[in-house]
């Protein structure tokens, strides 16, 4: 077995509550090494063709690889993948935090999950030791409760969990898994079908002990020399100070700061949500497992402090995509989506969507439950949010995604609809990024 793996694989079959451990050569490792070549492998090899994504024959799979929970700065994340429920193709979403080094450090360098459980239920992994627990009295509940309540019925502070909220539950397309309440697999609909699976959280707990390296001295020393030139580098100092909020300045002075649904490409307001407003709710930095960057933000105007503060991609879908420049709104959206357990990115794409809908007149007021709605309309975003994942009223046609939406709306709705196969695209404007006008391309003539 190559050192850094387990060598185990825990498959879970939701639907009998039975699981059984798989174990692969060397070079079945070295072929398919974690993440989502892993999850690819039991996705081809057990997904019916033409599989419901929400139904009980999607696969779900979490993977880490074979350097996470080494403890080198950097590598501590894991894939979450399964066929997406937007696009009914490969959905893969990566998230950093402590759940992946966790996992491993458990005894298991993956967890590939079958069927559907006939209830609510969590998965409980205790270093090597599996149990499915029921979850009702968490079922419907919001990411926190849920953490703070596996938690102290376990009785172990070590723990580490990834859960839906309800938005997942509801099955809405755009759901995440959040793990310690501020790290998301956000993209390609993962919470939705966790909960589809009746599949409330995984908790799991190791020691980073249980880890086989080569050579422990070795590693210790590539990593402290990594931690070095970490703290030398200008980049990773700037993303340190200033994390990924000094991104959104940049695609604004770029002219690639997708606004307005992408009607626009500069935003007004972008300065109130770049470094300059953030620095004044900005509550001090946390980090990731073994991270000497500590990227992530935390905020001081929200209630729950844990959920942490938006970053470029949040500040962009919630802000400048809708028009909002208020930065206490933009961090309360964000506060609420992880809560709920909804992608930012894809919720500010329908929302943003819905918006220009309005303003174009496809979408009425009695459309949208007797409200008015507009860019730059605080309120409606949050509203919108809520609604999204209760699937209520105008939310039920937007929680399935852009692409659906429009195509129920009609009326013309999909001219203003922007996605790839179905799933909202992340907010970087393609159009300011051609390398033939740029002058980067070295062959633009053969471009």
């Amino acid at each position: 077995m190559p050192f850094g793996y387990n060598g185990k694989i825990l498959v879970v079959d939701l639907t009998s509550q039975t699981w059984s451990v798989d174990e692969h050569d060397e070079a079945w490792y070295r072929t398919y090494w974690g993440g989502g070549s892993l999850a690819s492998w039991y996705m081809l090899k057990d997904i019916p063709p033409k599989a419901d994504p929400l139904g009980p024959d999607n696969v779900l799979v979490f993977a880490a690889s074979v350097l996470c929970g080494s403890g080198i700065s950097g590598f501590n994340r894991y894939t979450a993948a399964a066929m997406n429920p937007l696009t009914g193709g490969f959905g893969e979403s990566e998230s950093a935090g402590y759940f992946g080094p966790a996992l491993k450090h458990a005894g298991f360098d993956a967890v590939v999950l079958k069927g559907k459980s006939p209830k609510p239920v969590y998965l409980w992994i205790n270093n090597g030791q599996v149990e499915l627990r029921d979850a009702a009295h968490v079922w419907g509940k919001e990411n926190a409760p849920t953490l703070d309540i596996i938690k102290n019925e376990l009785g172990e502070k070590k723990i580490r969990i990834a859960s839906i909220g309800p938005a997942g539950e509801n099955m809405v397309r755009l759901a995440c898994i959040i793990n310690e309440l501020a790290h998301a697999n956000g993209r390609c609909g993962m919470g939705a079908v966790m909960g589809s699976k009746n599949l409330k959280a995984v908790a799991v707990r190791g020691d980073s002990a249980n880890m086989s390296l080569a050579d422990p001295d070795k590693l210790d020393e590539i990593s402290k020399w990594h931690r070095k030139r970490i703290a030398e580098h200008m980049p990773s100092i700037n993303m340190r100070k200033f994390g990924t909020v000094q991104h959104l300045m940049a695609q604004q002075n770029s002219g690639i700061l997708p606004t307005r649904n992408w009607r626009d490409c500069q935003f007004e307001d972008a300065s109130s949500l770049g470094w300059e407003g953030y620095e004044k709710v900005s509550k001090g930095t946390h980090t990731c497992y073994k991270c000497a960057v500590a990227c992530k933000r935390r905020v001081n105007n929200t209630e729950e402090k844990r959920y942490g503060g938006p970053e470029y991609e949040t500040l962009a879908a919630l802000g400048s995509m809708c028009g909002v420049g208020d930065l206490n709104a933009v961090c309360k959206g964000h506060e609420r989506c992880n809560a709920l357990g909804l992608d930012t990115v894809g919720t500010g794409a329908v929302v943003s969507f819905a918006m220009e809908l309005a303003e174009k007149g496809i979408l009425s007021a009695c459309d949208l439950g007797g409200t008015q709605l507009k860019f730059d309309d605080t309120q409606g975003m949050l509203d919108l949010i809520e609604k999204i994942c209760a699937r209520e009223g105008i939310g039920y046609i937007l929680s399935h995604g852009v692409k659906r939406a429009a195509a129920t709306i009609g009326r013309g709705a999909e001219e203003y609809a922007f996605h790839v196969k179905g799933q909202e695209p992340v907010f970087h404007d393609p159009r300011g990024k051609n390398r033939r006008q740029s002058g980067l391309c070295p062959v633009a003539d053969r471009c």
